[in-house]
């Protein structure tokens, strides 16, 4: 099975699935297997995810198991809120190959960096923060080939680039997020994208999140004025808000450490969730990664 080509994998995994029906929620241990197996065979382009897939299906499991819980104790007493998982958007919900590719095709031409003038030869892609554009940039050694250049107006001019607003749409979802939401509308519970991202933003961003397949998404957003803190500290006020329209948040999925360690030391019980998708880097060490109790690649499971 390792052996499989991602073509072969989903060949099979499509045959499989003609061949039984397995409740998405209550998988059979030779089922789960299976599964786990096909997923090890396709690779992604820097090799293995960043999180053991056990590690994530036990994280997204653990979210759904409280949910669950939590639907069974609202029978009993409806009274009771529903409990809410809060999921950014950027490097979170979202993958922004085409932001991404803007950047590359920015600093290749201003600097003359031609290693990355072909984004689809590279194996490793730049988060947006300048932490995780360093990394990757180090993971290339591309500083060391070219340690002439000023990089912080190497990062300034990528992150021109890539937040250009005539990319705003091009986001896509990243990959399990659909099932991964209804998963949780089955379970009792409550999806809501809690993102730094401007109001300003927002038809874009819900109507991005639709075509994905995200029906009626719920969003939270930070005012275009009168909020001068930080992306974390607007996180937890609109957890606040959350709390009181749509239930008691249980877990923020986020792949900013600050953030996480914000949510967590407002709402205690809220479970902080690390996440660093395939083939990009985050502002962690792999080290770090590691270390997160609660962490994900992708939503799916």
């Amino acid at each position: 099975m390792r052996s499989l080509s991602f073509l072969s994998a989903l060949l099979f995994a499509f045959s499989l699935s003609a061949q039984a029906q397995v409740c998405e929620d209550a998988p059979s241990d030779a089922a789960s297997a299976l599964s786990a197996d096909i997923r090890g065979a396709v690779s992604y382009r820097a090799g293995e995810a960043p999180v053991p897939f056990v590690k994530q299906k036990a994280t997204l499991d653990e979210i759904l198991r409280q949910m669950r819980a939590r639907q069974k104790e609202r029978k009993t007493d409806p009274s009771l809120p529903k409990l809410v998982v809060m999921i950014d958007l950027d490097n979170t919900g979202f993958t922004e190959m085409a932001r991404v590719n803007a950047g590359l095709a920015r600093i290749a031409n201003q600097f003359g960096i031609t290693e990355v003038a072909d984004p689809s030869a590279l194996e490793l892609f730049p988060h947006y923060s300048k932490d995780g554009f360093f990394t990757w940039a180090d993971k290339l050694e591309l500083r060391t080939k070219y340690p002439n250049l000023n990089w912080n107006q190497v990062y300034t001019a990528y992150n021109g680039s890539s937040w250009a607003p005539s990319l705003d749409g091009t986001e896509t979802l990243t990959p399990g997020l659909v099932k991964f939401a209804r998963n949780v509308s089955q379970s009792g519970g409550v999806v809501v994208f809690n993102t730094a991202r401007r109001e300003s933003q927002r038809v874009t961003t819900v109507a991005t999140l639709k075509k994905g397949g995200i029906a009626n998404p719920k969003v939270t957003m930070k005012p275009n004025s009168g909020f001068s803190g930080s992306s974390a500290a607007w996180k937890v006020e609109a957890a606040k808000k959350i709390q009181d329209t749509w239930g008691e948040p249980i877990a923020l999925i986020d792949e900013t450490a600050v953030n996480r360690v914000a949510m967590t030391a407002a709402f205690p019980d809220v479970m902080g969730v690390a996440i660093s998708i395939p083939d990009f880097t985050t502002e962690m060490s792999d080290d770090e990664l590691a270390a997160e109790t609660w962490a994900i690649s992708t939503f799916e499971r």
